[in-house]
């Protein structure tokens, strides 16, 4: 309130929206006053864009940061756009607004006079169905996002950047040698390269020699990998509405932008290869996709390919070429490049192999120097799974393919137990062994399971005086009785506990998650972390971090294992359209495996089998999950089940699986006589006494009661494989498989 000066008061208010939102502050309304990050973000843009020529980064950073909570509650888009008040009246109310919190006795006064008071929030969300996103906020975040790079660009060109300048000098710095080539096969039989699909991660600077003379290029800019940021997200926003020329003239300009950062973050180069793979396979499946003819193709279509003059080589004036050169070609870039158009297929030949090389490179550094993000990593090996099923996955499911498919899903679990690793229960989490009478020493192997404490020397500075600082914050409460000794506190400066430094790493993780990683220190300072933990503890590698030997599995699959067990992931569906909108539905992948060869099976039990489903309806599989939890709570201290109530939830399980497209009528008795035999061949599994076989020529004698305890165990086997915010599980029942069979055949890739 004390600063005059217009750009104080923006920094103050980038600064106290990444405050508010810390502190869950989103929008908070007090009579007429509105307060919170929202407002506060409003605010600042306002103020930068009215009082500035070109808005500061922080005003960019908080419009970027508003874009994501809108994003995140896209309830809140209206709400917080009504009514605005102008930029000063916005002001004054967020200046009247801080620092004042809740008064504790408002609610209990208001019970006791008898009000009930609705928030206009609540109000508003309520009117509005539970606040469902419309398709106009994407379209308004898109806006956002833009506005954000052409101001950034401003920024940028007042110190003289250019990104594609008109002399090829301002380019003489960026090392043309280090392009990423990939052996192949020419034309003509002989050896010839290719450019890879991804390019590399870090540029090559040419040293100067003393003799050249020219003025060296600003390559020191700050914003460089702000402006990448911002340019990744709205990739992302044109990819979910389907505009995929725009995504890669967007990409393509990122992939430059890639060579001329000097120090370019290992989470913001994963990004970027997690866009392109989706880009690509987006033009895939909605028939965009462009490939450069065959040797053998007419002149027109070899001289229409972009990679025609690629080489920028001029062709002699005399030639037939030469107008078609002046008016396609473009000085070839010295900066670093990957491929966009890709060669002609050959008959029985596809580059899956290849793909999946680059796929597990980019895996390493996401798992290494990227942090680990489990986000980043799930989209990496989705995108691994879908460029397999779309190369191999159609027809007859091979067993290579089926060895491959099950590889990355092997994957994609490990991913989830290592996301809850150290902090939650996994499903690998085994009971403690039984201490041993006649050891020497019982305690002794109690000390040795406790991870050592780590060296402070060996953690971020930063780090290790932000938890110096919290364990001496531990005492300021007013009896202060959880107040560390000043032993423990002199012992800390040179040995940290490690459940302590875990946990604020944890904490470093979602702060980053909250914003997006928009604030790059911040997530510089958690990888830098997670590099440190790798090199000074055993147990955060093996609980926290997807194994070498693992990512190996994906290049040298193994063979599938014939246990019967059910592989799921569940992830976003990005079909390039917005319908349905993405934020009520999710999108399934599951993988069956055939059961053991010890047991006498035939049929379709024998055979792996792959499914996937786009359009799974949100609000249902939440009902479904409450639904099936609440059975579990009543069916412990009871001993028989009523038959049919426990049919009625496993067709409710088939309709969820099915997705909201299809016609609930085939899962009804009578609709689908494959379904009807598979719940009356599990039913009778779980009878108490096995039940009757069935009748050859009539229906199968189900039994009126089941007993509660398989019961159970189908329910926590129901319960893991619908848990969509795990993205990913695997169970095993020795007949659930037969089930999902029955269930999945409509949605069967194989």
């Amino acid at each position: 309130q004390s600063s005059n000066d217009d750009i104080t008061r923006i920094d103050l208010l980038a600064s106290k929206v990444r405050v508010d939102v810390m502190q869950g502050h989103l929008l908070e309304l007090r009579g007429s006053r509105m307060s919170g990050a929202i407002p506060a973000a409003q605010c600042c843009i306002i103020l930068a864009a009215k009082r500035l020529p070109v808005p500061p980064a922080c005003a960019v950073v908080a419009k970027a940061v508003l874009s994501q909570l809108l994003e995140q509650n896209p309830a809140l888009a209206e709400l917080a756009g009504a009514a605005s008040p102008s930029a000063s009246e916005q002001l004054a109310q967020v200046i009247a607004g801080y620092g004042k919190g809740d008064d504790p006795n408002e609610t209990l006064l208001l019970d006791a006079q008898g009000k009930i008071i609705v928030s206009p929030i609540a109000q508003a969300m309520q009117s509005k169905g539970g606040g469902k996103a419309e398709a106009g906020l994407w379209q308004k975040l898109d806006e956002m996002m833009t506005q954000c790079l052409c101001e950034l660009d401003s920024l940028l060109a007042i110190r003289g950047f250019e990104l594609h300048p008109h002399h090829l000098n301002g380019l003489f710095d960026i090392d043309a040698c280090s392009m990423p080539l990939v052996a192949g096969e020419g034309s003509g039989g002989g050896s010839q390269d290719r450019l890879g699909l991804l390019p590399k991660a870090w540029a090559g600077f040419v040293e100067r020699p003393v003799s050249d003379a020219r003025e060296p290029p600003n390559i020191y800019l700050e914003l460089m990998p702000l402006r990448l940021h911002c340019e990744l997200r709205l990739v992302r926003l044109k990819l979910d509405v389907g505009s995929m020329q725009e995504a890669e003239e967007i990409l393509r300009e990122a992939e430059s932008r890639l060579s001329r950062c000097v120090f370019l973050l290992p989470w913001l180069y994963v990004q970027f290869c997690i866009m392109k793979f989706q880009w690509r396979r987006l033009t895939y499946q909605l028939g965009f996709a462009r490939e450069s003819p065959p040797p053998d193709a007419p002149n027109d279509a070899i001289y229409r390919d972009p990679k025609a003059f690629a080489d920028g080589k001029c062709p002699p004036t005399d030639s037939p070429l030469f107008r078609t050169f002046v008016q396609r070609a473009r000085a070839p870039s010295l900066a670093l490049g990957s491929e966009w158009v890709p060669p002609a297929a050959r008959k029985g030949e596809d580059d899956l192999s290849r793909f999946l090389q680059e796929l597990v490179e980019v895996l390493g550094m996401a798992a290494k120097g990227g942090g680990h993000d489990y986000a980043q990593v799930f989209a990496l090996l989705r995108e691994g799974l879908e460029e397999v099923l779309r190369v191999r996955g159609r027809g007859h499911l091979e067993p290579a393919t089926a060895d491959l498919a099950h590889a990355l899903f092997s994957a994609l679990v490990a991913t989830a137990e290592a996301r809850k690793g150290l902090f939650f229960e996994t499903a690998s989490t085994a009971p403690p062994a039984p201490m041993d009478p006649k050891a020497k020493d019982p305690k002794a192997a109690q000390i040795g399971s406790v991870p050592p404490p780590i060296d402070t020397t060996q953690l971020p500075a930063r780090v290790a005086l932000d938890i110096l600082n919290s364990l001496k914050r531990q005492g300021s409460d007013k009896d202060q009785d959880l107040a560390y000794s000043t032993t423990a506190c002199q012992e800390a400066h040179k040995l940290l506990p490690f459940r302590a430094v875990a946990k604020h790493a944890l904490s470093l993780r979602h702060e980053c998650d909250v914003f997006g990683s928009i604030y790059h220190r911040e997530r510089l300072l958690g990888d830098q972390l997670h590099v440190a933990l790798m090199q000074t503890s055993d147990m955060y590698v093996k609980a926290k971090i997807l194994d070498d030997a693992q990512l190996g599995t994906i290049t040298s699959p193994v063979e599938t294992p014939c246990s019967g067990d059910i592989l799921v992931h569940w992830a976003r569906p990005d079909t390039g359209s917005l319908e349905p909108l993405p934020s009520e539905h999710l999108a399934f992948f599951m993988f069956v495996c055939p059961m053991s060869k010890d047991e006498e099976v035939q049929g379709d039990a024998a055979k792996p089998m792959v499914a996937r489903c786009n359009d799974v309806n949100l609000v249902a599989l939440r009902r479904l999950v409450d639904g099936l939890s609440a059975d579990l709570l009543h069916c412990r201290p009871a001993e028989i089940v009523v038959t049919t109530y426990v049919q009625h939830q496993l067709r409710s399980f088939a309709q969820v699986l099915r997705g909201a497209s299809v016609d609930p009528e085939t899962v009804v008795l009578g609709g689908d006589a494959a379904l009807d035999a598979a719940l009356s061949s599990l039913l009778l599994v779980l009878a108490p006494d096995g039940g009757e076989p069935p009748i050859e020529g009539g229906e199968p004698a189900v039994p009126a009661q089941l007993e509660s305890g398989k019961v159970c165990d189908l329910l926590k086997v129901l319960l893991q494989l619908l848990g969509h915010s795990d993205s990913a599980a695997k169970v095993s029942h020795p007949h659930l498989g037969g089930l999902l069979r029955a269930v999945l055949a409509p949605l069967c890739l194989s």
